[in-house]
């Protein structure tokens, strides 16, 4: 039941937290985050996740201690479900390199790939 998706989002080991962030219930997705023994890694892998509740992306966003993580400041941009403010956000966090290849791809929305292209331009001014 959803008592024990919640008990176990807080207290699992490694593979129930994993398979809990894949789960469909979004609503057990928040619990995640307040697990103790989450891993810098377990959070980049859910910041991929297109599956994930938009509400979690924008928590791992407004974290300086996860969007240090290059690994997890690209993920959040590139996922479809991380809320455009976040995503326009975090673009400082990345290098120019990335913001290049960013600014060049037609799968992402086009308000962030034109934000990337305009930084980059600053950058290089």
């Amino acid at each position: 039941g959803m008592d024990d998706k919640i008990n176990l989002a807080l207290s699992g080991d490694r593979e129930e937290r994993m398979a809990l962030a894949m789960d469909g219930n979004r609503a057990v997705h928040p619990h995640l985050l307040r697990n103790a023994k989450l891993s810098i890694e377990e959070v980049a892998f859910m910041a991929r996740l297109p599956s994930l509740n938009p509400i979690v992306l924008a928590k791992i966003a407004e974290s300086s201690t996860y969007t240090q993580n290059l690994q997890i400041a690209k993920a959040l941009v590139y996922n479809p479900k991380t809320p455009m403010t976040s995503a326009l956000r975090l673009l400082d966090r990345l290098p120019s390199s990335e913001l290049a290849i960013l600014a060049k791809r037609t799968s992402v929305n086009l308000r962030l790939a034109t934000a990337a292209k305009d930084k980059l331009m600053r950058r290089k001014a």
